[in-house]
């Protein structure tokens, strides 16, 4: 079975200086798996998201910016075919603004379960953010990569070949954007690129996510493989 992804709605953008931040409301079908990925600024705060009466799980958390400023990624299950409004909430560090961006899977393994293979995180400030997986890629799996940066220039972020963009979204006040890229399927190796030009500070998650019948095999489950739990510090 073919992994699919459709986004909920478009990813949303705030400077608000405050402690909770609403994303995108859509409807998502009964079963699908959402993820949802939040770039902070200004807040270190551990994070977390509410929505839809649903239970929402981090995955990961990663600091970028000289840890000023924190990427988060969240996921759970749709229990019902009803709007939903995730919400991210940073109470004890507010945030300056935020950017969230959410879709919706079918096609995965165990749907009712976040079933990862691997991930992986950088930062750095030079031009086409970068990261390395620990393994190569199952060409089988989904990998979605996710950008944010210091800039607020519009359409700033190219995807790779083969990649799809599914959101791109700024806040200018301060600046900061995030791009999510994604790829079904097809992907081999282990070193993923975000192609954009500026150079102010950034930080990327790459998550690859098993396809239906794909894993965990014996060899994913020795120290790689993980399901839903957090996997970031």
């Amino acid at each position: 079975m073919a992994v699919v992804r459709t986004r909920l709605a478009a990813a949303v953008a705030s400077s608000s200086n405050t402690t909770s931040y609403a994303g995108p409301v859509g409807t998502p079908a009964v079963g699908d798996l959402l993820l949802c990925v939040v770039a902070a600024t200004g807040t270190t705060a551990a994070g977390t998201m509410s929505g839809g009466s649903l239970t929402w799980t981090q995955l990961t958390r990663f600091s970028y910016n000289s840890g000023a400023d924190t990427m988060y990624v969240f996921w759970a299950v749709a229990t019902a075919a009803v709007s939903i409004t995730p919400t991210f909430d940073c109470t004890g560090d507010a945030a300056t603004g935020a950017i969230i961006a959410c879709a919706r899977f079918t096609g995965l393994e165990g749907q009712n379960q976040l079933y990862v293979r691997q991930t992986a995180t950088a930062t750095g400030s030079t031009a086409n953010p970068s990261i390395a997986f620990p393994v190569a890629c199952n060409t089988n799996n989904a990998v979605i990569l996710i950008g944010a940066n210091g800039t607020n220039s519009a359409t700033q972020w190219s995807p790779g070949t083969s990649y799809t963009e599914m959101d791109e979204a700024t806040y200018t006040t301060p600046a900061a954007s995030l791009a999510w890229h994604d790829r079904m399927s097809g992907e081999t190796g282990n070193g993923k690129l975000m192609t954009n030009a500026n150079t102010t500070a950034w930080g990327m998650i790459g998550i690859e996510l098993y396809a239906a019948g794909q894993g965990p095999s014996t060899a994913d489950a020795q120290g790689m493989g993980f399901f839903g739990g957090m996997s970031g510090p």
